[in-house]
């Protein structure tokens, strides 16, 4: 079955590349990836509070 699913994917010209990070850009990828998260929460909160507070 998986045989037959990527022959038919090859026949009708879909293509896969996979492209892999270097090992030694991993913390550095996770703390930006981090920082962007924390970011987002800290800006949603500060919209939270805004928020309740011109309602009340």
């Amino acid at each position: 079955m998986h045989q037959a699913c990527i022959a038919r994917i090859a026949r009708l010209g879909y293509r896969q590349q996979v492209t892999y990070q270097p090992a030694d850009h991993y913390w550095a990828l996770q703390g930006s990836e981090t920082a962007v998260f924390l970011a987002l929460a800290l800006l949603l909160t500060g919209f939270c509070f805004w928020w309740t507070r011109r309602l009340s």
